[in-house]
């Protein structure tokens, strides 16, 4: 059995929402005994609660999110996952910090792109405050609900036989990358 583990900050909106739509893809297709699947936050607390507009759009694809609990992630929960997909580049980094070579994007998998899902907070501060909320929580599950079959059928790009990963750049760059022009990069993200 392959354990997948999806993560985010607080594990009430993307991550829990990509939790429980890939299982609800699996058992549509009958594939769901072979893949465990998990949610959890870089800083989830029992505190914070979904938004209504996420529960409301869950249910609506089907999916039953009243059992989920915010968990946090640990290196416990971290080991013992096979494949970690994080849906920001910040989450990816911490995951790496803990257990290098087992994390991907949420954007890379599906469709092979290094871009960030993003929450309601990391969209207001690229875009303003002034948004439909509930649109946002809307097209957001959405998102993540279309790109299932693409994670699907991608899993295989990272998982080789008895569960090793194989966790290679999936674009190769044709283009040599120089020191000066990888200190410049490194300087953009700092």
């Amino acid at each position: 059995m392959i354990r997948v583990l999806f993560v985010c900050t607080a594990n009430i909106f993307r991550s829990m929402s990509a939790e429980l739509l890939f299982r609800k893809y699996l058992q549509d297709i009958k594939k769901d005994k072979d893949i465990k699947i998990a949610s959890a936050g870089t800083r989830a607390n029992s505190f914070n609660k979904p938004y209504s507009y996420t529960l409301k759009r869950l249910k609506e694809y089907a999916c039953d999110p009243t059992k989920h609990k915010a968990t946090r992630v640990t290196s416990s929960l971290l080991a013992q996952s096979d494949l970690i997909i994080c849906m920001a580049n910040h989450h990816k980094e911490c995951v790496d910090a803990l257990v290098p070579g087992k994390s991907i994007l949420f954007n890379d998998l599906a469709y092979h792109i290094k871009k960030d899902v993003l929450d309601d907070d990391e969209y207001a501060y690229e875009h303003g405050h002034d948004f439909d909320l509930e649109q946002f929580c809307r097209d957001t599950v959405t998102y993540l609900h279309d790109a299932m079959p693409m994670m699907y059928q991608n899993l295989h790009l990272f998982l080789k036989s008895d569960k090793e990963l194989l966790l290679t750049p999936i674009e190769v760059e044709e283009e040599e990358i120089s020191d000066d022009k990888m200190e410049t990069e490194k300087g953009k993200n700092n």
